[in-house]
């Protein structure tokens, strides 16, 4: 992250880092969820209600980081365009805005992150086809290291704002 001249009040960083651990809690209980959904399956389990379980949990893990992304975007930007926000939200967490805010991710998570959330529109519509464990799968595989980059970036994220020199 570079360092960023931000325009943010002391008492609007220690509220945002309130807002944002908060988020973080729900991504660490989502991931717990998700953790035992994947252990159900890889102990044998293939009822498609366990794969639906496992879809579950990866469309949570996204919502919550979509959702930690909004916290940042509003207080920052405070505006989020009207087409395929869902999408631009992610490019712009990768952007480091001097004076406005530092980036909160690499290309990396993003790369993940986006794949969660085209997972999540697809899962959203599920009703209409059945789960693919396959397509599923390879996702899945890729969690760990989405969750020990958003564990780094949240903590980095949230180190930044609070040690900003404020005067």
């Amino acid at each position: 992250m570079g360092e960023s001249s931000m325009k943010l009040m002391p008492e609007q960083a220690v509220i945002l880092i309130a807002q944002l651990n908060k988020e973080f809690k729900a991504f660490e209980e989502n991931c717990r969820l998700n953790r035992r959904a994947w252990e159900r399956i890889k102990q044998g389990t293939d009822d498609e209600l366990d794969w639906a379980a496992l879809g579950y949990t990866l469309h949570t893990l996204y919502t919550t980081m979509e959702n930690y992304f909004l916290r940042i975007s509003k207080t920052f930007e405070n505006h989020l365009p009207s087409q395929t926000w869902h999408k631009q939200l992610i490019e712009a967490m990768q952007l480091d805005l001097p004076g406005i805010r530092p980036a909160f991710m690499d290309s990396e998570l993003a790369s993940i992150t986006d794949e969660l959330r085209g997972f999540r529109h697809v899962f959203r519509s599920v009703y209409e086809n059945r789960i693919d464990p396959d397509r599923i799968t390879l996702l899945q595989k890729k969690i760990p290291r989405m969750q020990e980059l958003f564990s780094a970036a949240h903590r980095s994220y949230c180190d930044t704002i609070s040690h900003y020199d404020w005067t």
